[in-house]
Order: C-alpha cells, then sequence, then structure tokens
C-alpha cells in the first residue's frame, strides 16, 4: 500500500526544487500534463545507472507525475543542472528495493515502496 501524499507536499517541492536540481542523489522531472498540456516539474531521489535511471514511488504508481510520464512516453531529467532525456518509462513491482543501494533498502522496505519507475536515457538507445 502506497504512502498517502502529505499536505503541503506541493509547497514542498516548490521550496526543495532548487536544491534537487544540483544535488547527488535527487533530481527534477519535467512533464507535461496529460490533459492541460502545462509543464511541471517535480523533485524526484534517483538511481542512475548505466544510461537506466530508477525512482521510488512511496506515493504510489498513480500519483499525476509518474501518469504523465508514462503517458508520454518520455520526460527530461535535471540533474547537477543539466538536461538529459529518458524514454520508454516503466512502472515495475518489487518489493525487495533490489533496484536501490544496498544501503537504502531497509528505508524503501520499511517505508513499504513496492514499486519503481524506471527510463533509459535517449542517448543510451541509439
Amino acid at each position: 500500500m502506497p504512502l498517502p501524499v502529505p499536505k503541503g507536499a506541493k509547497q514542498f517541492n516548490k521550496v526543495i526544487l532548487p536544491v534537487a536540481r544540483h544535488a547527488p542523489v535527487y533530481a527534477v522531472i519535467r512533464h507535461v500534463g496529460r490533459k492541460s498540456g502545462t509543464t511541471y516539474e517535480t523533485p524526484v531521489a534517483i538511481v542512475r545507472s548505466k544510461g537506466v535511471i530508477r525512482i521510488g514511488l512511496p506515493y504510489g504508481k498513480n500519483v499525476d507525475w509518474v501518469r504523465n510520464i508514462c503517458a508520454a512516453g518520455e520526460f527530461t531529467l535535471v540533474h547537477f543542472g543539466k538536461e538529459h532525456k529518458y524514454v520508454s518509462p516503466l512502472v515495475m513491482e518489487d518489493s525487495t528495493a533490489k533496484w536501490a543501494p544496498i544501503p537504502a533498502r531497509p528505508i524503501m522496505r520499511a517505508l513499504k515502496v513496492g514499486s519503481y519507475l524506471q527510463a533509459t536515457e535517449s542517448s543510451a538507445t541509439s
């Protein structure tokens, strides 16, 4: 069962956005709304490895930003101030959190993060 999205999450995101663009384990996902066509930015914790990115989904796979990027099939990630395009986003299930670094796995399991989003950097697909 995913965690409920906390009240004040949107306000927190606005505060953390500038930090997330330049922090080692954080990044900002830029995505377009499925219905509105509006561009949004969402801070996330990431795991990058060999052209693949993984993002734990503590609030579940039905949050707007996940639905937006899965519908679009692509998104932009801003990490250390640089933009990277990712394609083929997939929501994966793994209650053991083997996708996460070893030190983060107990935290993911304790928070019951049973799913994650995985995508491939577009330059890695060619």
